[in-house]
Formats: C-alpha cells, sequence, structure tokens
C-alpha cells in the first residue's frame, strides 16, 4: 500500500501536498519565530518595574503584587495587541 506505480497520479499527488504542508509548516515556523525574535529586542519599559518605582505608596504598591498587576497588565496588552493585529489582516 505505501509504494507507488509510476501511472499513479493520486500517489503523486498526495506526496506533492505533504510537501507543501510541510513547507507551508516551515515557513509559519520560520515567520512566528521572527516575530518572537523582533519582540524579544524590543526595550523593556522601566516604568513597570515595580521594584524600582518608588514614588508608589508602599500601600498600593503591596496590593499591586497581591493581585499580579503585572502580569495581568502583560496579558491584557498582548491579548488587545493581538485583537487588533488579527482584525487588521483578517
Amino acid at each position: 500500500m505505501n509504494e507507488c506505480n509510476w501511472n499513479d497520479i493520486t500517489c503523486g499527488l498526495t506526496w506533492l501536498l505533504e510537501g507543501l504542508e510541510n513547507l507551508a509548516r516551515i515557513v509559519f515556523n520560520f515567520i512566528t519565530t521572527g516575530i518572537a525574535d523582533l519582540i524579544d529586542y524590543i526595550p523593556y519599559p522601566t516604568f513597570l518595574d515595580f521594584q524600582t518605582v518608588y514614588t508608589i505608596p508602599a500601600e498600593v504598591s503591596y496590593w499591586l503584587e497581591m493581585l499580579q498587576f503585572q502580569h495581568g497588565f502583560t496579558i491584557f496588552t498582548t491579548a488587545y495587541v493581538s485583537r487588533f493585529v488579527l482584525r487588521r489582516i483578517l
């Protein structure tokens, strides 16, 4: 069943389709890795680093740390940026 004859066109088309799928996966992986590397080059804003901010009162800083504001803000920002980009693409 795994062997193909020269006159069997469906086997050749299946091979071609699998090759194109693999090529699409490689291109998608290359693009997403490139975007991830590009995002890594964006500098981290220092005003979001709560360990170095001394102008916030201790009570507010305590609650921001307890509620994990830094992670939540990152998640919400990423979600809104992704939504914006996907709406522009589609």
